[in-house]
C-alpha cells in the first residue's frame, strides 16, 4: 500500500543521517494563499493549497529537525501580476462571450520593489529568520489580517460592482507604489 503522509511525497527519507535532516526550507506562496482578490481566484486557489501543504509539511517533519517557512509576497513589481491579467489573450473563446471585457483590465495593485522578497527568503534559508509566515511587505499584514477576518462575519453581495473590481478598471499595468 503506498504511503499517503506529505513526507514521503516530498522525498523525506527515513535515513537519521541524511542531508534533509534539520534542514531549513522556504515555500513559495503568496498573500494570495491568505486573502482572495476578484479575477485572480484560480491563482488564489493554488496558493491556498500550498499554504495547506506547507502547514501539514512543517508538522510533520518538526521531529526531524526539519523547518518549513512560508514566504507570502504581495504585490511586487516583477512583471508576474501584469502578466496574470493579459492571458485573456490567449483564451481560444470568443470575446463576444465573456462577462468582462479583460482588456480594459488590469491589475489592482500598486507594486513594490521586488528586493526584499529576495532579502528574506536568503534568511529564512540560512536560519536566521524563525518565523513560520513572512508576508511581505510588512506593511500589507494587517490588511491581510483583516481580509481574512472578515470573512467570518462577511454577508452575501448586494449585487453592486465590488470596489476591487472597479480598481482593475482604474488602474494601468505596472503601476509602482507610491505613484
Amino acid at each position: 500500500m503506498p504511503r499517503s503522509d506529505l513526507s514521503s511525497a516530498v522525498g523525506v527519507p527515513a535515513s537519521d543521517t541524511h542531508p534533509a535532516r534539520g534542514s531549513e526550507n522556504a515555500v513559495m506562496s503568496s498573500v494570495a494563499g491568505l486573502t482572495a482578490d476578484p479575477f485572480t481566484g484560480a491563482y488564489a486557489g493554488s496558493k491556498h493549497a500550498v499554504e495547506a501543504f506547507a502547514d501539514a509539511l512543517d508538522q510533520e517533519l518538526a521531529e526531524f529537525g526539519v523547518t518549513v517557512a512560508t514566504i507570502n509576497p504581495g504585490p511586487f513589481l516583477t512583471g508576474f501580476n501584469d502578466t496574470m491579467f493579459e492571458t485573456w489573450k490567449e483564451w481560444r473563446d470568443s470575446p463576444a462571450d465573456r462577462l468582462y471585457d479583460y482588456s480594459a483590465l488590469a491589475f489592482p495593485h500598486e507594486q513594490y520593489d521586488p528586493e526584499p522578497v529576495y532579502e528574506r527568503t536568503v534568511r529564512v534559508l540560512l536560519g536566521e529568520d524563525r518565523r513560520y509566515r513572512h508576508l511581505l511587505p510588512a506593511e500589507l499584514e494587517s490588511e491581510a489580517r483583516e481580509q481574512v477576518d472578515a470573512l467570518w462575519n462577511r454577508q452575501l453581495n448586494d449585487g453592486r460592482r465590488q470596489t476591487l473590481v472597479q480598481k482593475a478598471y482604474d488602474s494601468s499595468p505596472g503601476t509602482p507604489v507610491g505613484s
